[in-house]
């Protein structure tokens, strides 16, 4: 499990209205309401500006971890993060 994986299904989970469970809406109760202290976790976290209309159409906790890696993927990749 990558350090992202752990960090993205911790801060679900700290967010999340019921408890550890796969999906975002209909297990863990996630509603609109709940989406933007979740996003604001995310993106103290990770150094990220996801919103909370990047986060809301995804369907499982693995989704959001998916995403957040590609994120943070491609930050890392972008030239503006090297150092000269």
């Amino acid at each position: 499990m990558s350090q992202t994986e752990k960090k993205t299904k911790n801060i679900i989970v700290e967010k999340a209205p019921l408890g550890d469970n796969l999906s975002m809406t209909n297990v863990l109760g996630f509603t609109v309401a709940d989406y933007e202290p979740l996003v604001d976790a995310l993106n103290t976290e990770f150094g990220t500006q996801v919103t909370a209309a990047d986060i809301e159409p995804l369907q499982t906790v693995k989704d959001v971890v998916v995403y957040m890696e590609s994120i943070i993927t491609s930050i890392n990749q972008s030239p503006d993060s090297y150092t000269v």
